[in-house]
Formats: C-alpha cells, sequence, structure tokens
C-alpha cells in the first residue's frame, strides 16, 4: 500500500548548490515512546474509544506528536547530499514495505523498541543497505552484533557521518561500525543546515503536521546523575549561538498553523544565565508558548529569568524523583529538597507550570513512600508524572543491579516505567512496588484530586495556567484506569498494607 504523496517528499529538487549528488532513495523508520498503547485501550471502554478517535489522526501523523528531532537531522544532511527521504512510523505496516523498495534503510531504535526491531523488522530487511543508529544502538551495538554480524551501526551522534555512509553504499561495503571522532560541539553550529530551506527537515511530514515544533538549543548535561543515559553518550555540553536559535525561532514563528516549542535539551536550566535570559526574552516578544525540562533549582533565585520562562510556558518537566530525600542524582537535585515545600509555593506563585517526576522502587525506598508521596502532593498541590525506576542499559545503575542479579528479564516493550517492574528493589518485593504504585496513583489521580487542583490551579495563574498542567492531569487519569484494571489483586493488598499504617506520623521535614 503506498503513502499519500504528500509523505514522499521528492527532495533533490530543493538543491541548488554545487556537490556530490547521490540521488538515492532513503527511507528512515523511527518510532516514538508512546505513553500508552491506544489499541490495547479500546476494550478498556467507550471513554478510551472517544480518545484514540481524537487522537489517532495526530498520532499517525506526528509519531504520538512529538517529531524524532534526530531522524531529521539525518534527513537533513541526507538530503543535503541529493537524496530523496521520507521519515516513517515503524510501527505502521506501510511503511516496511516501502523501505524495502529504498535505495537505503536507516533504522532510528530506542531500547524499549530493540525486540520489535530485531525479531520483526531486521529480518525482513536486506542488511546490505540497512544502517542502525539511535540512542538503543548505541547502548546494544554488541548485542546487536550477535545477532546480526554484518550489520551497519552508527554508534553516538550521527551528524557528518552520512557522505561517508552513502559511499560505503555506493561501493556496497557498508562498514559494521560508525561513529565520529569528536562529538559535536553545538557552539559551532551554523545558520547551515538547521536554516536552509534548500533541505530543512521541518519541511518533511512529520515536523510539518505537528503543532509541537522540535527544537535543541544545545546538548549534554554536567550532572552525572547514576541513572541517566546522558553521561554515556558522551556530548559535549554546549549551546548554540544565540543568532542561529533565534532564526531557527522566527523561522518556526513564520509556519502555519498551531505550534508550540518542544525543547529536547536534558537541561535546559545549565545554560549560562545571560544566555537564558535572551532566549526567553525572544521567545516572549514572538509570542511563542513552549515545553522543556531541567533542574529548577539551578535559576530558582533568579526571579526575573523564573518569570520571563512562565509567562509563555505551557508545561515545565523537574525532576524531584524521591520526597524521602533518597537521590541518587546530582548536588543541585538534593539541594531542591531543602525546603521544598516552600520552594513549590514560591514557583507556582511565579506561575511556571511546573510538572514534578517522581521515581519509585529505588533502593532507599520502602512500601511508606506511596502515602509519603500522596501526602504530600495533596500538600502542595502539585501535578506529577510518577515513573517506576527502569534501569536503562549503559547506566552505572544497569550495570550494577546486573552484577547483584536483581534484574527482571522481561520484553524491551515492557520497560514502559509505568505499567511493568524490571528489576528487584531492596526494601520491597517487586509485587509491593507494583501495587503500591497503583495504590498511589488511585489516591492522586482520582476524579476528585484532579478537580481539586485544577481549581488550585485556575485560582493561582488562571485559565492558561491550569490548562496546560490539565493536559498531564489526563494522562495520569487514564493510566490510573488502566492501572486499577491491570493489577486489581496487587492493588487490593499493597491498599491493606498501606491502609493499615494510615495513621503513623510521617518523618518527613518539608
Amino acid at each position: 500500500m503506498a503513502f499519500p504523496q504528500s509523505d514522499c517528499e521528492n527532495t533533490s529538487n530543493q538543491l541548488g548548490h554545487e556537490q556530490e549528488n547521490f540521488d538515492d532513495h532513503v527511507v528512515i523508520l523511527t518510532k516514538q515512546d508512546y505513553r500508552y498503547n491506544f489499541a490495547d485501550m479500546q476494550s478498556m471502554g467507550a471513554l478510551f474509544e472517544v480518545v484514540n478517535r481524537l487522537l489517532s489522526g495526530v498520532r499517525e501523523g506526528t509519531f504520538g506528536a512529538i517529531p524524532h528531532l534526530g531522524a531529521g537531522i539525518v534527513a537533513g544532511e541526507l538530503m543535503s547530499l541529493g537524496c530523496n527521504v521520507q521519515i516513517l512510523d515503524i510501527s505502521d505496516p506501510r511503511a516496511l514495505a516501502v523501505a524495502q523498495a529504498a535505495d537505503l534503510v536507516g533504522v532510528s531504535m530506542l531500547e524499549i523498541s530493540a525486540d520489535h526491531v530485531i525479531e520483526d523488522i531486521l529480518p525482513q530487511l536486506d542488511l546490505s543497505k540497512t544502517i542502525v543508529g539511535g540512542i538503543g544502538a548505541t547502548v546494544m551495538e554488541t548485542e546487536l552484533h550477535s545477532v546480526f554480524p554484518d550489520l551497519a551501526i552508527v554508534s553516538g551522534e550521527s551528524e557528518g557521518l552520512m557522505r561517508q555512509i552513502l559511499t560505503d553504499l555506493h561501493a556496497g561495503q557498508l562498514q559494521g561500525h560508525y561513529r565520529r571522532d569528536k562529538s559535536v560541539d553545538m557552539a559551532e553550529a551554523t545558520h547551515e543546515p538547521y536554516l536552509d530551506e534548500r533541505f530543512s527537515y521541518r519541511n518533511l511530514s512529520p515536523f510539518r503536521r505537528s503543532f509541537l515544533k522540535v527544537l535543541e538549543v544545545g546538548r549534554g548535561c554536567p550532572y552525572g546523575c547514576n541513572f541517566c543515559i546522558t553521561p554515556n553518550l558522551e556530548l559535549n555540553n554546549s549551546h548554540k549561538p544565540m543568532d542561529v536559535i533565534k532564526a531557527e525561532l522566527a523561522a518556526i514563528k513564520e509556519q502555519a498553523g498551531p505550534k508550540i516549542i518542544f525543547f529536547v535539551d536534558q537541561n535546559l536550566c545549565t545554560y549560562p544565565k545571560a544566555y537564558l535570559h535572551q532566549l526567553f526574552d525572544y521567545i516572549n516578544d514572538l509570542g511563542l508558548a513552549w515545553v522543556g525540562e531541567g533542574t529548577v533549582q539551578d535559576i530558582l533565585e533568579d526571579e526575573d529569568l523564573v518569570s520571563k520562562m512562565a509567562r509563555n510556558c505551557a508545561s515545565f518537566l523537574v525532576g524531584l524523583e524521591d520526597i524521602s530525600h533518597n537521590i541518587r542524582g546530582s548536588a543541585a537535585k538534593n539541594k531542591l529538597h531543602e525546603g521544598i515545600l516552600s520552594k513549590v509555593t514560591k514557583l507556582r506563585k511565579m506561575g511556571l507550570p511546573i510538572v514534578w517526576s517522581m521515581v519509585f522502587g529505588t533502593d532507599e525506598q520502602d512500601l511508606s513512600v506511596f502515602k509519603d508521596t500522596v501526602d504530600f502532593v495533596k500538600e502542595a498541590g502539585i501535578t506529577i508524572i510518577p515513573h517506576i525506576e527502569t534501569p536503562r542499559r549503559g547506566t552505572v545503575r544497569y550495570r550494577n543491579l546486573n552484577k547483584e542479579n536483581r534484574l527482571i528479564e522481561c520484553p524491551a516493550g515492557k520497560h514502559d516505567q509505568k505499567y511493568h517492574v524490571t528489576h528487584k528493589p531492596a526494601n520491597m518485593t517487586p509485587d509491593e512496588l507494583m501495587g503500591g504504585f497503583a495504590w498511589m496513583y488511585q489516591q492522586v489521580f482520582s476524579e476528585r484530586a484532579i478537580a481539586q487542583r485544577f481549581w488550585q490551579n485556575l485560582q493561582i495563574g488562571g485559565m492558561k495556567y491550569a490548562a496546560g498542567l490539565s493536559v498531564l492531569e489526563l494522562d495520569g487519569w487514564i493510566t490510573n484506569v488502566r492501572l486499577h484494571k491491570m493489577y486489581p489483586k496487587l492493588l487490593q493488598d499493597a491498599r491493606g498494607i498501606i491502609e493499615s499504617n494510615k495513621n503513623r506520623k510521617t518523618s518527613l521535614d518539608y
């Protein structure tokens, strides 16, 4: 089955510069990590069918509404070399047929999609014209080569490698390993290729259709949290020149349709304060809404900067991780916990719509963490995104658990941080973790609790502030319903243990 013509860009005609023209048809297969599987949810009630129908059009055209920036950067480089490029969703049955007919196939692999790629996708492709990259390929290169010894793999960042890959392809000898000699220095970024309309990835269908406009200010993070994959990617902690970022923002502003800037940076708050002031002054001048993430402790004392960020922010993700102060992360995250309740209150009054990330299943936690979290959320009135700790390949945490034989074997697709436990915690069983997690979700994301937070947010920041956070509240409500249906027995067991200790005095010092 062919894709609509609008999905098949003929990009070689955009080129008007003198350089080698490979003129290959390249298909890039990529997949986003969907928060929930809508197909599975259709049997869960009429409301989920409505949600599915409302979102399916967006999801089909934009890979879950968030285009894959890495695939876009690769596509831009290939287009600059004369190739016709398509970015297709690896989960779409039509995509494989298109890829099989292409001159070159690039597969962007996340760890969560590793089983699907290894078992279902790669066996159906001609590996002599296939190359695999992405975070999953980088941390699983040895495993991939054990199954496919002749597979070409890009490890790490891919910029600057496409000419060599195409040259090798035409010589009939793709190499097994490609890697840059040094990490990309974003300070050296120029207007080309980011702003050259002749081969801009922003003209490709996934980027053109999505109202979320992905943007990368820089790369890397100075904090070496042992549960984070970023330190293992050996990225250069650097950021683009301000004139390049401004030009990118101005180009996005000119695109038709609704738009929200989606910063993909690992930690926005670590860039120089003067740089951030310029960035958000310009965003506010353009009137562009945005979302991103960062360690808010790094900017907490700069109230002017926080106010500028709050003006057009739709939501800002901050890692609080564990309210019991049991953090294996950065010094800045540890400092954030000092007087956290007063800091939360201050940030809410300043209008920055923060969504707090919380992690459950660390070795320092026991079952009491679930009630402590419910109590804190109720007192602080915050919106949270809870996760089950899911050790990622390549991290210090993963290696340590593997040595201790505490990893639980399960398909990569179940490393979803919501519905499955993938390791054995130190102070509770996997079943207790799953049941306690479901109980906490039931308390935090009940209809009554969500309505109370919405009313509080409406009074504090108005409709824009409340509406931005409500999107994440809906996500939590849906997850709550699904957990209840998946684990009724574990939920019942956890409720009996946790609620029997409801009257105990908490040891938390907010």
